[in-house]
């Protein structure tokens, strides 16, 4: 079973740095939101970064939720925890771009 949960999740992750990818650094202002976003250009590994925040917000809702997801909350979540773990990692000696 927790094999599945992680292939699901490894699944979705590349689903959401997909979706990160495809959008520019600096959007500007969207519709939803009217603060301006800030400008990610001068970073190294941006999606990457991006994914560590969407994994963190993926991880806040799930925990918040409602039900346990057929029992597969906890794993989720420490999944979730290790993934993100491993993307600091990488990220610990990668200075930012200035």
């Amino acid at each position: 079973m927790l094999l599945i949960a992680m292939i699901g999740l490894a699944a979705a992750l590349v689903l959401v740095v997909g979706v990160l990818r495809a959008q520019p650094a600096t959007s500007g202002i969207s519709a939803t939101n009217t603060a301006p976003q800030a400008d990610q250009s001068h970073m190294s590994y941006p999606a990457t970064r991006r994914a560590i925040l969407a994994l963190t917000k993926a991880k806040e809702e799930i925990q918040a939720a409602d039900n346990d997801f057929q029992g597969h909350r906890q794993e989720t979540v420490e999944a979730i925890d290790r993934m993100t773990a491993s993307f600091q990692y990488l990220l610990q000696d990668v200075p930012d771009r200035h």
